[in-house]
């Protein structure tokens, strides 16, 4: 559905309660502001340089889902990097918007970076979503970055047109 984005700019003014759709526009990082170049993938935006404490990670932005979601690739990675973390996983039960229910268990990622930005006790759900296969992504440690993360920012802008996004720091 964002594939008529291309060569345009959807900013999220999660501070102003606002949506805007621009025309593409270079941008540079500055303080205060994070552009993270990004690639396209199947009409969303996966941010290139993204790693959980080290270790290089897909990072979808996916301002559809509520929640952000990882994959078991995610969560295998997790705990070799830390085997005691499923101890502090709590269940969840999930509904997706054609209403088929699945469940997950959410934990917390001590620090996870994208780009020059840097978020630490980021919440994830972890679940094998169908998704992650049609992306070719389930092998591949991904999260879906979703709105319960981008709201924790003053603005973010998904630029389809010169595959970027921005995070303006609340």
């Amino acid at each position: 559905g964002v594939d008529w984005l291309k060569g345009q700019r959807l900013v999220f003014g999660f501070k102003g309660k606002s949506l805007e759709i621009t025309k593409s526009r270079r941008e540079t990082s500055r303080e205060g502001r994070v552009v993270v170049p990004a690639r396209r993938k199947s009409g969303q935006l996966t941010i290139i340089d993204a790693d959980l404490s080290g270790e290089s990670i897909s990072a979808m932005i996916d301002s559809g889902s509520q929640f952000s979601i990882g994959n078991h690739a995610l969560g295998a990675l997790i705990e070799r990097q830390d085997p005691t973390a499923s101890r502090s996983a709590i269940p969840v039960a999930m509904i997706t918007i054609a209403g088929e229910r699945f469940h997950g268990r959410q934990l917390n990622l001590p620090f996870v970076r994208l780009g020059g930005l840097t978020m630490g006790n980021v919440p994830v759900v972890f679940t094998e979503l169908p998704v992650f296969k049609l992306w070719d992504l389930h092998d591949k440690p991904t999260m879906m970055l979703g709105i319960d993360l981008l709201t924790q920012f003053h603005t973010v802008a998904l630029d389809f047109g010169r595959s970027a996004v921005r995070f303006d720091i609340a």
